[in-house]
């Protein structure tokens, strides 16, 4: 194996470990440390493939998919470190995709949409562009620093933005002058009081099963089913049973506060407004 491989696999490895056991010993939650860890031992090795790749103009044998049998050796050097750089470069954006998707669904799902297309998109359609980019070969500080700074944006926002979703487990509602909000890890969405129909509050509440979503022993939020709306938006804290529910445009939604007595707070508040 290629010695200045073998130097990129070990500090990718040393990496690894490193976020994953401080992560470890600043969260005390299990959904922290699966998705760090899937962040870290899957998706981070990607990132430093397309820095490797980038940085030394190497590893055009692993490029699937695409036909470079006629090109020579320097012109592989080209497209390798061509291809690296935008791999590394949605890997980034992959990684920060993945420490918002469970607090925010969409925002996540997008960033993720958008990191294969940087990753894959230029690669595929500028294949001649690839081939002619010369490749210059960089000084060791050069690269040291490149390293660096890609891990840091990479692993820092996916790591705080991960544990800030999961470290502020609530459900919040802010009650406004036409509109009230509901926020929880994977809700959030504003209502407005014309339009909510059905209201009601249940002390025994069905929440059904989890489709989709958020499940903790502190939240259960996202897409359930139960027997009496079918699919609908959930937005709860697990232990708390009583639940205020609605109809709003066609969908059915249900939630709760930190207590029964905080959630017929909220009702009464809600139903005053409603009517």
């Amino acid at each position: 194996m290629d010695q200045v491989l073998k130097r990129y696999i070990t500090v990718t490895i040393i990496v690894i470990v490193a976020v994953c056991s401080v992560e470890f010993i600043i969260s005390d939650d299990w959904l922290d440390w699966l998705m760090v860890g899937i962040g870290m031992c899957a998706l981070y090795p990607c990132l430093v493939s397309g820095l490797y790749m980038y940085l030394e103009g190497k590893g055009a044998k692993s490029i699937n998919g695409i036909d470079l049998s006629g090109f020579s050796d320097s012109e592989l050097k080209n497209y390798s470190s061509f291809f690296g750089f935008y791999m590394a470069m949605g890997s980034i954006v992959l990684m920060i995709g993945l420490g918002v998707l469970l607090n925010s669904l969409i925002i996540g799902i997008v960033l993720m949409i958008v990191s294969i297309v940087i990753m894959i998109g230029p690669a595929l359609m500028m294949k001649e562009r690839g081939r002619k980019k010369k490749f210059v070969e960089k000084p060791a500080s050069h690269k040291v620093m490149v390293f660096l700074l890609v891990s840091l944006m990479a692993v820092v926002p996916m790591v705080v933005m991960e544990n800030s979703s999961f470290n502020t487990e609530s459900v919040t509602v802010d009650f406004g002058t036409d509109s009230f909000r509901v926020k929880a890890p994977m809700f959030d969405h504003t209502f407005e009081y014309d339009k909510v129909e059905m209201l009601g509050c249940d002390p025994d509440f069905d929440k059904g099963t989890r489709i989709s979503g958020y499940a903790t022993p502190t939240i259960s939020s996202g897409t359930f089913k139960n027997g009496q709306f079918g699919s609908y938006q959930l937005a709860s804290y697990t232990k708390v049973d009583t639940c205020i529910f609605f109809e709003y445009e066609g969908k059915y939604y249900a939630f709760n506060q930190i207590n029964d007595r905080d959630t017929e707070n909220a009702y009464e508040i809600l139903k005053s407004k409603v009517a």
